[in-house]
């Protein structure tokens, strides 16, 4: 059976700006299997992991917060099993990242990979330094969120440092590639020798849900 994979949703209840409670993460969840026309999927519970300064006690601190919503969307499902979820956190990129020695925790599942929202300003070089430390010093691969956000904050050769982050992943928004703009930038980055994976970027069951038809 072919499987799908969503690599970035907020669909844990009351964690951060996605679902608001229970009820609206079992609605997504019922979206992604209609749409999934009785594929395996699996989706990446990615919620908001944003800390001023980072220190392995806030890490800690958010995982069971993270673990305790999805504990009760899990006690709520009645054995539905598809789609799949898989913990990880969205991470917002900062320099006191790598001065965690609990990074780990925060990557999808059992994996090393680990979700990256760039910080919404202009690019600095600080940002590929601490992707190079996440990738050799903490032996964690880099997936970097929703590329495309960052047209209109990135020059053309902010993007090359961007694209040459060591060993990275991109992760494009299913949804914005009804924007024309967005898709014309999306799709020959998703043609090239990059590695690019796709993600819903679900935060509801309304203007923000899981959609893969129009992606």
């Amino acid at each position: 059976m072919i499987s799908a994979i969503d690599f970035h949703s907020h669909i844990l209840p009351g964690i951060d700006d996605g679902a608001k409670d229970v009820g609206e993460s079992l609605k997504m969840l019922e979206m992604i299997k209609e749409q999934s026309c009785g594929a395996k999927h699996y989706i990446v519970a990615t919620p908001h992991f944003k800390e001023h300064i980072v220190t392995d006690k806030s890490i800690d601190s958010y995982i069971r917060r993270r673990d305790e919503a999805y504990n009760k969307v899990m006690n709520a499902r009645n054995n539905m099993d598809n789609p799949s979820i898989i913990l990880g956190a969205e991470v917002a990129l900062n320099r006191t990242l790598v001065d965690c020695a609990n990074l780990k925790k925060l990557c999808m599942g059992k994996s090393n990979i680990i979700l990256l929202e760039l910080p919404r300003l202009s690019y600095k070089p600080w940002m590929y330094e601490i992707v190079q430390k996440i990738r050799y010093e903490h032996n964690l691969i880099p997936m970097v969120a929703h590329f495309e956000r960052y047209i209109g904050m990135y020059s053309k050769d902010d993007f090359e440092q961007v694209f040459d982050f060591p060993d990275a992943i991109f992760q494009f928004t299913s949804s914005e590639l009804t924007v024309r703009k967005l898709r014309k930038f999306v799709l020959p980055v998703v043609r090239s020798e990059l590695p690019t994976v796709m993600g819903t970027d679900c935060h509801n069951a309304q203007k923000r849900g899981p959609d893969y038809y129009n992606g």
